[in-house]
């Protein structure tokens, strides 16, 4: 589980970066 957590972080810091699309892809692949 920590391994989702860690993406969890990494999506909301890359949202903020404005690399939304790369969190898009991350949840669709979970």
């Amino acid at each position: 589980m920590a391994n989702i957590n860690e993406k969890i972080s990494k999506g909301m810091l890359g949202t903020k970066l404005g690399m939304t699309q790369v969190w898009n892809q991350d949840g669709k692949l979970v």
